[in-house]
Order: structure tokens, then C-alpha cells, then sequence
């Protein structure tokens, strides 16, 4: 299991930064946006901060899709992106219907974990087809 090892430890890594940028934006978000835009544009630190979840979750992910590549699984990988990017519109239209600005940042966040599954989901069925992969590297 070299090969999982390895997108563990990565999503590891931009998970332990990307929770840290969510915590302080979830912190500070109001008082960041003030400082950098004006007062005006503070409603939209919820907005932000769901934004920021979206992203974080796409950064802990970050090596899926090129492994998916790597592995011949590009057409594949497009499709779960082009599945995502039509829940994450239909999504959007109903959150932000129900929640005002904030839903926005919720679609993006549950499009980012409904995309990470499914490139997940893709890489792990497709290491089996290479034993080569996930063999121990020597130390």
C-alpha cells in the first residue's frame, strides 16, 4: 500500500493547512473582510468561510485526480467531475434559494466532498489494477 500511503499522507499534509486557514477564517473572517473591502462586504464572512470548507476539502483531495490520470482513468475522472459540476449547479439554485448568499458556499462545500468521494472511490478501485503501485518501496 505505498501508493495509498502516499494520497494519505498527501491529503494529510493539505489537510492539516487547510483546516488551520478554515479555523482562523472562521475566526476572523468578519473582521478580514472589513480590513481588506470595507465594512459593507462583512455579511459575507458566513459566505467565505463556506468557501473556505469547499476549498480546504479540494486541497486534501488534491492528489486524486492526477493519481485517477496516472492510473488511465481520465475519462472516467471527467465524468465524475461533469456528474459534480450538475448536482453543484442544481445545488447552488436551491441553497442559495433557501439560504440567501450562504447557501453558495454550502453547495461548494458539498460539491467538493461529493467530488473527493467519487475521486476517491476511482483511485481505490483502480489501484487494484496495479499491484506495482502499492508494492513496499525499499527503505
Amino acid at each position: 500500500p505505498q501508493f495509498t500511503r502516499l494520497n494519505v499522507r498527501l491529503g494529510i499534509l493539505g489537510g492539516t493547512v487547510a483546516v488551520a486557514v478554515v479555523v482562523f477564517i472562521g475566526a476572523y473572517g468578519r473582521e478580514l473582510l472589513a480590513a481588506l473591502v470595507g465594512d459593507g462586504y462583512t455579511s459575507a464572512a458566513t459566505l467565505l468561510t463556506w468557501l473556505m470548507v469547499a476549498a480546504a476539502v479540494d486541497l486534501i483531495g488534491a492528489a486524486l485526480r492526477p493519481a485517477a490520470y496516472a492510473m488511465g482513468a481520465a475519462a472516467a475522472a471527467l465524468r465524475i467531475q461533469l456528474t459534480v459540476a450538475a448536482c453543484h449547479l442544481s445545488l447552488f439554485v436551491g441553497l442559495v434559494s433557501l439560504f440567501g448568499l450562504s447557501g453558495a458556499g454550502v453547495a461548494a462545500a458539498v460539491a467538493s466532498v461529493l467530488l473527493i468521494t467519487g475521486m476517491a472511490l476511482l483511485v481505490a478501485r483502480h489501484a487494484s489494477r496495479f499491484p506495482e503501485a502499492n508494492a513496499e518501496m525499499p527503505q
